[in-house]
């Protein structure tokens, strides 16, 4: 049964970490990037040679955004966040907007997920994958059925602001409960990036289009818990945002 979650009923105590400190797990995530601090945004995030060249560029259609071959990227993984929603919150299916070749969705379905599925723009990225949908947001919108938990890494400021509506309306349509979220900052180098923005503005885009409510409490616990795991969560410890209805 799904469990909802507000500041005045957590009740929910924040795991342990282990023997790794929070400084500690920061360093260890930091270890192949470079931040420049810039006044007024969020830190923008330059990844080195090493970490761009796990990521596959598109050939055939150049504004899609790559994805990551070779096995997941571990900045945009997030075992202990996961189970959270799932044993904690009763997320008991999950939907990734921005799939590409699926690592995220595999790794719920092995955490326990009834029900997963990821959409991805590349053909080339799902083509013969289990629960995967081609879809590209500059055609236009997609209507989702309803799933526990919306998830999207690194996945926006990959898509034009003109077409954000469309993606907005998947999520407006699939997510009767949480939206889990992380986005490139100002400044933030990477393959089409073309809609780096702070914060602020995806709070405010995803309560207007979706109609969602910005859960500053449950993001905050759940930045801890995406960096439980030393090696893991980087993205989501730095700009991880949670929506809920």
């Amino acid at each position: 049964m799904h469990r909802s979650y507000g500041a005045e009923s957590h009740t929910f105590q924040r795991p342990a970490f282990g023997r790794a400190s929070a400084k500690e797990r920061r360093i260890k995530n930091q270890a192949n990037i470079s931040e420049t601090a810039r006044p007024g945004q969020n830190t923008a995030r330059r990844l080195d040679t090493k970490a761009e060249a796990m990521v596959m560029l598109e050939t055939t259609q150049g504004h899609l955004g790559g994805y990551v071959v070779g096995g997941p990227d571990a900045r945009t993984i997030c075992k202990e966040l996961w189970s959270f929603f799932l044993t904690e919150l009763g997320c008991n299916s999950a939907l990734d907007i921005g799939c590409g070749l699926g690592y995220t969705v595999e790794m719920w379905r092995l955490l326990g997920f009834r029900r997963v599925r990821g959409i991805d723009g590349s053909a080339e990225a799902i083509q013969g994958k289990q629960d995967l949908l081609l879809h590209d947001y500059t055609k236009g919108p997609l209507t989702s059925n309803p799933f526990d938990l919306v998830w999207s890494a690194e996945f926006v400021e990959h898509v034009e602001e003109q077409y954000m509506p469309n993606f907005m309306e998947t999520i407006d349509s699939a997510a009767p409960y949480y939206l889990a979220m992380t986005h490139a900052v100002p400044g933030q180098t990477g393959h089409h990036h073309v809609n780096c923005q702070p914060s602020s503005y995806w709070i405010e885009a995803v309560q207007q289009h979706a109609g969602m409510r910005y859960c500053k409490h449950l993001t905050k616990l759940c930045r801890e818990l995406a960096m439980a795991k030393i090696g893991e969560g980087y993205f989501f410890y730095q700009t991880g945002l949670v929506f809920c209805r």
